[in-house]
C-alpha cells in the first residue's frame, strides 16, 4: 500500500522540499502459494507468492512488461515505424518472522525503460533499489525498526548517428541508513524518535563510444559526494474523540564531501569561466562545505460524527540534492547534483487544508483538498546552458524562488460489483529567476511557469467484478500539456541559421489523453 503526505509530512521524512509517497511492499503469503497475472495490448503483468518455510518464510515476485512495439505497424510515418520503446520492472519481497515479536524483510526493486527515436537519438532509464528492515517489539509499547537501503539511478543518452556515435552516462547512487523507535504510551499516544543518514556517491560523468566508433575520446567528469544526516521526534496524540493532533521536528545537517576540486570566482560578478580565478584541490575525504537547518512539522484532524472530518498542516522541508533538467534541449537528460558551496539546499513551506465525508455506510468516500507551497533556492539553468561534462557546473546554474498552489476533488466507491474512483486537480506552479547581473535572470525576472505546471488533471477507473476472482477495469486520464519553450524565429549569419527562442516555459506542448481497458 501506499500513503500520500502533502502538507502534513511526518517528522521521520525528510531529504525532500515536496510532497512525500510513502510505499510499502507487502510480504507473500505465509499459508499457500497464490499465482495472478495478466496479458494486454501493450503490457503484461504478473504476481507469484507464498511460503518457503510454511508460517516463518515468505516470498513474493512481481513484475511487468511491456511490448507495445507491434502499434508501429499502424503508422505509416517512416521515423515512427523505425521508433521503440519498452518499459520492465520486478520487485522481489523476502519475509522471515523469527518469532512473533521479530521480523526481517529483504526487498528488491529493478526497473529499465527505453526510448529510441529511428536512427536520431535513444535514452534509457535504470531503477535499482534494495533494502534490508528488522523489526522488533522490545515490549508491548515500543518497537525498534532498522533499515538499510541502496539506491542507484542510471540514464544514458545516445547518439547512433554517423562516426561521431556515442552515450552519454549519468550516475546517481546513495547508501540510506535509519534507526526508528516506535512508543505507544497508551491507545491515544504515539511517540516517534529516531536518526537517519544518506550518503550520495554519484558515478562520474562519461561519454563513450558507440557500436565501435572510433572518433569519440572517452571522457569523464567527477561528481560531488554528499553526506546527509538527521534526528527527528514525532508526537502524535489524540485529544478526544473530535480532535487529533500531531506534532514533530527534523534536525538535519548535510556535508559536501572530498576529495574534490572546488573552482574560486570573482567575488563582485556572475559566475562564469571568465571570472574563475583560482581553484582549490582536496585530495582527502574531508568536510568542505556545511549547513543544515530545523524542520518543524504540525498537523490536526477535526472529525464531526463518524463520517466527516477536517484537516490540516503545515511542513517545513529541506532538499540537499537538485534536479536538473535543461528541458529546451532537443533531448534533454535529468542530472542529479548535491548541495555544494554554490548551490545551496532547497526549501521549502508546504500548508494544506482538507475536507473528508463518507456516505452510505462507507460505500462512498470523497474529499476536497487545497494546498499552497513557497521555495526557496530552486535550480534554474542559464540560456544556451552547457551541462553535460562540465566541471563547474555551477557557472551555468542561477537559483530563483518558486510558488505552487492548487485543490483537488476526489470521489471513490468502495463496495459493490462496480466499484472505482474520479480525481479532478487544478494545479499552477511557478518560478522567478532575478538578478542584477547580466544573464543571470531568466525572463527578465518575471514570474514564469515551471516544468511541473500542468493545470489540469483528472483520473479515472471504473472497475467491474465478475466473480469472485476476475473483472475488467477502464481506466482513463487526462492532463494539461507541460510548459515548452520554443523557437519563434531565426535569422542567417554568415550562411548559418540562428534560432531565436521564446521566453521561458512560453508554450505548451498538447494536452495528453489515454484510456485503457484491462482485465
Amino acid at each position: 500500500g501506499f500513503t500520500f503526505y502533502k502538507g502534513n509530512v511526518p517528522a521521520n521524512f525528510g531529504g525532500r522540499a515536496s510532497a512525500v509517497l510513502d510505499v510499502k511492499f507487502r510480504n507473500g503469503d505465509y499459508s499457500g502459494w497464490k499465482y495472478q497475472g495478466g496479458i494486454g495490448l501493450i503490457s503484461s503483468r504478473f504476481t507469484v507468492e507464498g511460503p518457503l518455510d510454511s508460517g516463518r518464510t515468505s516470498l513474493l515476485a512481481a513484475g511487468r512488461l511491456s511490448h507495445a512495439n507491434w502499434l508501429r505497424g499502424a503508422v505509416t510515418e517512416p521515423s515512427v515505424r523505425n521508433s521503440a520503446l519498452g518499459f520492465q520492472d520486478g520487485t522481489v519481497v523476502l519475509g522471515h518472522r523469527f518469532n512473533q515479536n521479530s521480523n526481517l524483510n529483504l526487498t528488491v526493486y529493478t526497473s529499465h525503460d527505453d526510448f529510441r527515436f529511428s536512427d536520431r537519438f535513444a535514452f534509457s532509464w535504470n531503477n535499482f533499489i534494495a533494502s534490508i528492515s528488522w523489526r522488533a517489539l522490545a515490549n508491548r509499547k515500543a518497537s525498534p525498526v532498522t533499515s538499510l537501503s541502496f539506491g542507484r539511478y542510471t540514464n544514458e543518452l545516445i547518439d547512433p548517428r554517423g562516426f561521431s556515435r556515442s552515450v552519454l552516462f549519468n550516475a546517481m547512487n546513495y547508501l540510506k541508513f535509519q534507526e526508528q523507535v516506535n512508543w505507544q504510551p497508551n491507545e491515544k499516544h504515539n511517540l516517534s524518535a529516531g536518526t537517519e543518514a544518506t550518503l550520495y556517491f554519484p558515478s562520474p560523468e562519461q561519454r563513450k563510444p558507440y557500436k565501435g566508433s572510433n572518433t569519440i575520446i572517452p571522457r569523464q567528469v567527477d561528481k560531488n559526494h554528499g553526506l546527509e544526516a538527521s534526528v527527528f521526534l514525532q508526537d502524535d496524540i489524540t485529544l478526544n474523540d473530535a480532535l487529533s493532533v500531531s506534532t514533530g521536528v527534523r534536525i538535519s545537517g548535510y556535508a559536501h564531501l572530498g576529495p574534490d576540486t572546488v573552482f574560486r570566482y570573482a567575488p563582485d560578478g556572475p559566475r562564469t569561466t571568465e571570472t574563475i580565478t583560482g581553484k582549490d584541490i582536496y585530495t582527502s575525504p574531508s568536510m568542505l562545505y556545511r549547513t543544515g537547518g530545523i524542520e518543524p512539522r504540525l498537523s490536526a484532524r477535526w472529525s464531526f460524527g463518524k463520517d466527516q472530518s477536517a484537516k490540516a498542516g503545515y511542513s517545513r522541508m529541506i532538499q540537499y540534492i537538485h534536479q536538473i533538467s535543461n528541458t529546451a534541449a532537443p533531448t534533454p537528460v535529468d542530472l542529479w547534483q548535491v548541495s555544494n558551496e554554490y548551490l545551496a539546499p532547497q526549501r521549502s513551506h508546504n500548508l494544506s487544508v482538507g475536507y473528508f465525508r463518507n456516505f452510505d455506510d462507507d460505500m462512498f468516500e470523497t474529499s476536497a483538498e487545497l494546498f499552497w507551497k513557497s521555495m526557496e533556492n530552486l535550480i534554474e539553468y542559464k540560456d544556451f546552458a552547457s551541462l553535460y561534462l562540465n566541471p563547474h557546473l555551477e557557472t551555468e546554474l542561477v537559483k530563483g524562488k518558486g510558488r505552487a498552489w492548487g485543490g483537488e476533488l476526489y470521489i471513490n466507491k468502495r463496495k459493490g460489483w462496480w466499484t472505482g474512483w474520479v480525481s479532478y486537480t487544478y494545479t499552477r506552479s511557478d518560478i522567478q529567476v532575478a538578478s542584477t547581473f547580466p544573464g543571470e535572470s531568466v525572463n527578465a525576472g518575471k514570474w514564469f511557469p515551471s516544468g511541473y505546471n500542468r493545470p489540469h488533471q483528472f483520473n479515472m477507473v471504473i472497475n467491474r467484478r465478475f466473480f469472485r476472482r476476475g473483472g475488467i477495469s477502464l481506466v482513463t486520464t487526462f492532463s494539461s500539456g507541460r510548459p515548452l519553450t520554443a523557437i519563434e524565429t531565426g535569422y542567417v549569419t554568415d550562411g548559418v541559421v540562428v534560432p531565436v527562442y521564446s521566453d521561458r516555459n512560453r508554450y505548451r506542448i498538447g494536452n495528453y489523453f489515454r484510456t485503457d481497458l484491462r482485465s
